[in-house]
């Protein structure tokens, strides 16, 4: 709180997480949650997770889905079970009203694909995780004005997709740190 820190938001990857999660903001009241199942974890979902998934998102204090989306560096799922999972999140997220917090790890092709087909200008979002080119990132700011899930700027907070754009790309760079700073 001596920093300004008023609220935090935990996300969750995992069904154990998520229960942590629960229990959390039910009992500190500057934390909100956010339900979802990473990628790496989606062989822990079944029909009856997902409907719970659904009543958890009705809860006051959580505030978005996720950390959901595609992690193909690892794959730990096979990647039609993620993109599965990640699309039934979206649509679940779309249905509840609630922003999506995306996790796309050398999967930047496929998480933009589903997310522009399954998740366009519904509820706004940000890609918590980016491991993609500056040329995919330019496709990411380039659909934020379409609402893809107003993620084209956020995806640049983080250090690895920021340093990808090289010297050459000047005025993309500046305009993704003009946009940081609104955030």
């Amino acid at each position: 709180k001596d920093a300004g820190v008023t609220q935090v938001v935990n996300v969750s990857a995992s069904w154990k997480d998520l229960m942590d999660t629960l229990e959390l903001i039910s009992k500190v009241p500057f934390m909100y949650g956010a339900a979802g199942i990473h990628p790496d974890h989606v062989g822990e979902f079944n029909e009856e997770r997902m409907e719970q998934l659904r009543e958890y998102c009705h809860r006051d204090k959580i505030v978005a889905v996720g950390e959901i989306g595609l992690d193909y560096h690892w794959n730990v799922e096979p990647k039609e079970v993620q993109q599965e999972w990640f699309i039934r999140q979206l649509h679940l997220a779309t249905e509840e009203k609630l922003p999506v917090i995306i996790h796309s790890r050398d999967a930047s092709q496929d998480t933009f694909d589903i997310m522009k087909k399954e998740h366009a200008g519904t509820t706004g979002g940000v890609i918590h995780c980016f491991s993609g080119s500056a040329e995919m990132a330019k496709e990411y700011v380039k659909e934020d004005s379409k609402k893809l899930a107003e993620l084209g700027a956020r995806l640049f907070r983080f250090k690895k997709a920021y340093e990808s754009i090289d010297s050459k790309q000047n005025a993309l760079k500046k305009k993704i740190e003009a946009i940081r700073y609104e955030i």
